[in-house]
């Protein structure tokens, strides 16, 4: 996951998100340093720098909501046994959609065959 700040000058930063399997950080995945700041969640992390800036020049001021139309991972489930077939990229899967209020609706997953995780989307 990445944060896009902007800094004085209204240059575009980009933040990376680390998580270790309990904590969120910001820093880099190659930097030998373990993060110094670490949070249970994204919202504590990121309410964290809002209240003390990553750098005098770099301010978090504005969240910029998830629009209504982009889903959440969380809210779908599929298995192995119910794939409907794949491409060069992807695999489509029978699946369940867990809609507001609760209702489930069968829907088509497409997976990418590519290494991705829950974390990283």
């Amino acid at each position: 996951i990445v944060i896009t700040a902007c800094d004085d000058n209204h240059k575009k930063v980009n933040l990376t998100l680390r998580y270790d399997g309990s904590n969120w950080s910001i820093g880099h995945a190659n930097s030998a340093q373990p993060p110094k700041i670490k949070y249970p969640t994204i919202v504590e992390l990121v309410e964290h720098y809002i209240a003390h800036p990553p750098s005098k020049h770099l301010k978090l001021l504005k969240a910029i909501l998830r629009p209504e139309w982009m889903l959440k991972h969380e809210n779908f489930v599929y298995e192995e046994k119910d794939k409907l077939g794949s491409g060069n990229f992807c695999s489509v899967y029978k699946g369940l959609w867990k809609r507001t209020g609760g209702e489930m609706k069968e829907v088509a997953v497409k997976i990418s065959l590519t290494a991705v995780n829950a974390t990283d989307a």
